[in-house]
């Protein structure tokens, strides 16, 4: 005996209605259905409410014969109407994501309508997927450059206007396939230096090796290539020729020393905005922050800092300044890099004397937790408890920089810590409104000089801080006698 409709949850509801609806679709999708499921519903008042489920057996000619007989000839659409509903189907399943297994289901069950009878039977055809691509080798793997044309006018498209000049920011990056094995991706990214349609980037090549490639001016070579050709002869759409200009390479700190050819960020030479050479210290290699001599491009193309440099980038034959268009991303520079060591120094304690007090750490974790109600959904995700500090991804450490951090830490954390975590949180603020930057960059720098100034004395201070400058003093001696 069934229950009653009304002494059902809703959870039972909507597993009855799900397994009712599997079953339907089940049978339409091999087309062998012997039984259809036909439920009904009976709502007598005042007695309860009871449902009942009645099997028709429908053979496959009647259920054909009672579609026809639903639809006439003037129903059937048009040539140019199913290639208009194919192209808007292939749009909507790559915006939204859908499967191939989803969009190959939703295809056999449209094309049991004769409107739809011409539709192709399996996502692959109707999202024409590219099986083969034209590309080379690039040890130790192999390179697709897919090009500028696509991406820019797919781009283009959703702009109000056609713009005199595109700028263009360039991302190259290595990515993972799986961690059991050694096979990666290295995309190159592009999208507009401004604009709503700069958030959404478009691909120009990718490579894919058990490595990162060997030699990054072979990497690079296709991509250059067309750079020079758009540089010189603009970007041509519907007739109107567009002046086109890479405005610079947004890449972590490896990325940016593989293709700028120059040394990797644990070198003593590394620094790729001055000429300061670094002192090796507790297993690492840091910099004092006082600015040597800034580099420049003509300094760069000259290699009057031979240690800096690699050897030669094919990036120099393109129109762009690869030191000051290369700049330092906020992400790994702030987020990953100042916060996290901050909070690490906090929370752990290395070195012990900057740790916080068990009780100190519950209370802020807590604080943090209670945020979680008050966060809205413009935030990708919730604040989370500083136990969770080691998963913490990049937009929770942005979040907290710039919004959680000064009201959870507030009367919870020593005063001279929180004036310096408030200024880090007003000059990030700042550096993070173009408007505000033009109001107030020069406070904001005033503030990051004068907090690293305060770090640098009170690590000096510390127990540690007394070995290194003991350590960076017989350094110096040393290199003074070597001299003389």
């Amino acid at each position: 005996m069934p229950k009653v409709i009304s002494n059902l949850s809703k959870r039972q509801l909507r597993r009855k209605i799900n397994q009712r609806v599997t079953k339907v679709l089940h049978c339409m999708r091999y087309n062998q259905a012997h039984q259809v499921v036909n439920s009904q519903v009976s709502f007598n008042s005042p007695s309860p409410c009871e449902v009942y489920n009645n099997f028709e057996t429908i053979s496959e000619s009647s259920r054909c014969k009672r579609a026809n007989e639903l639809y006439d000839s003037s129903d059937i659409l048009s040539g140019s109407e199913v290639d208009n509903l194919k192209e808007r189907l292939k749009i909507w399943s790559v915006t939204n994501n859908i499967s191939q297994i989803a969009t190959s289901e939703l295809l056999k069950l449209l094309q049991a309508h004769k409107c739809f009878e011409n539709f192709p039977l399996d996502s692959r055809a109707l999202l024409k997927t590219v099986r083969s691509f034209k590309y080379r080798t690039v040890k130790p793997g192999k390179y697709v450059h897919l090009g500028f044309d696509i991406g820019l006018q797919t781009v283009i498209q959703k702009l109000n206007f056609i713009p005199d000049e595109i700028g263009v920011l360039i991302n190259i990056d290595g990515i993972p396939v799986s961690k059991s094995s050694k096979s990666e991706f290295w995309p190159i990214l592009c999208c507009l230096e401004s604009g709503d349609a700069a958030k959404k980037p478009f691909c120009v090549g990718v490579y894919h090796g058990g490595g990162k490639p060997e030699d990054q001016n072979d990497f690079l070579k296709d991509f250059v290539a067309e750079v020079k050709a758009l540089e010189r002869h603009g970007y041509s759409y519907h007739g109107v020729v567009i002046k086109f200009k890479v405005k610079g390479f947004i890449c972590d700190a490896p990325a940016r020393a593989f293709i700028t050819c120059t040394k990797y960020h644990s070198g003593f030479s590394s620094c790729s905005k001055c000429t300061q050479t670094g002192e090796r210290y507790e297993n690492r290699v840091v910099f004092s922050s006082k600015v040597v001599t800034k580099r420049s491009q003509q300094s760069f193309l000259q290699q009057n800092d031979e240690d800096h440099h690699r050897g030669t980038t094919i990036l120099t034959e393109i129109n762009v300044d690869l030191v000051n268009d290369v700049p330092f991303e906020f992400m790994h520079l702030i987020c990953l890099g100042v916060v996290r060591k901050l909070l690490n120094l906090w929370v752990n304690g290395k070195p012990k004397y900057m740790k916080f007090s068990g009780l100190t750490i519950t209370n802020l974790s807590r604080d943090l937790v209670k945020q979680r109600y008050l966060t809205p959904g413009d935030f990708n995700r919730k604040p989370r408890s500083l136990v969770e500090l080691p998963r913490w991804k990049a937009t929770e450490f942005r979040q907290f920089v710039l919004y959680t951090g000064p009201v959870v830490l507030q009367d919870k954390i020593p005063q001279t810590y929180l004036n310096h975590f408030n200024s880090l949180h007003l000059a990030v603020f700042i550096l993070s409104n173009n408007d505000l930057i033009r109001k107030h960059g020069s406070y904001a720098n005033t503030l990051l000089k004068g907090e690293i100034d305060r770090s640098l004395k009170s690590a000096v201070d510390s127990p540690s801080g007394t070995k290194f400058t003991q350590a960076q003093q017989r350094r110096k001696h040393a290199i003074l006698q070597v001299h003389s």
